[in-house]
This record gives C-alpha cells, sequence and structure tokens, in this order.
C-alpha cells in the first residue's frame, strides 16, 4: 500500500508513509481517515516519512496537499523526511520549494534522518 499511517496520541503525533509512486486520491483518502481516526487532534504534528524517488517535486506536492487543506490543519507542524531512494537535491532547492508554502498557517519542512525530524517536532517553537 502507497500509504500507511498510525497516530501517536502520547506524543501528539501521526506518523506517514509515503513509498513513491502515490496519488493525490491516495493522501485525500489518508487524510480523510486520519481526521476521524480515534485518538486524532487538530494539534497533532505530523512526520511524513517518503520511501522511493522523493525530490523537490514531492515536497512541492505535500506542500500543495497541506495548502489546498489548510482549514483541516491549521497551526500543525509538518515534518517530511527523505530518506531510503530520495532523490538527491540541494538545500537551496529544497528551500525554494518550501518557500512556496511560507504563507500557510501551519510549517512544513524537510529532514534527511527520522530522528531530526522527531527532535524538531519534539521543540518548541
Amino acid at each position: 500500500m502507497p500509504i500507511t499511517w498510525t497516530v501517536d496520541a502520547a506524543k501528539g503525533r501521526v506518523h506517514v508513509t509515503l513509498t513513491i509512486p502515490s496519488t493525490r486520491d491516495q493522501a485525500r483518502a489518508a487524510a480523510t481517515n486520519i481526521l476521524s481516526a480515534p485518538g486524532y487532534a487538530p494539534t497533532f504534528g505530523f512526520v511524513v516519512d517518503a520511501i522511493g524517488k522523493a525530490g523537490p517535486e514531492f515536497v512541492r506536492d505535500v506542500v500543495h496537499f497541506f495548502a489546498t487543506h489548510r482549514d483541516k490543519f491549521r497551526g500543525v507542524r509538518v515534518a517530511i523526511v527523505m530518506t531510503l531512494g530520495s532523490v538527491p537535491c540541494s538545500k537551496s532547492k529544497l528551500a525554494e520549494t518550501l518557500a512556496q508554502g511560507r504563507d500557510l498557517p501551519m510549517t512544513i519542512e524537510t529532514f534527511r534522518t527520522y530522528k531530526a525530524a522527531e527532535r524538531w517536532l519534539s521543540s518548541t517553537i
């Protein structure tokens, strides 16, 4: 299955794993299920773990997804982890892609490790 997820109520997080390629319809279905999941709260952070050929286009798609559904995810923090099989790209290219979402009512960042993403989500702003 291209998209799996779990709600970790104790940590206040949703862990989403996307195996590339996945579709927007699959992402919408996962989001709908997450929003109605037992234990989920709208203040939870998200760890989006990309497995496969993830690169700036993937980050752009994640930013677009959260922008499209901003009313449901207002104020959340989203950590995109690009590890297994990710397309090598420069930090400046990722920063440029993330800049497209700077006016959103949420914070989206990219990370190379799951541990760094978890650390960021655990920190206070």
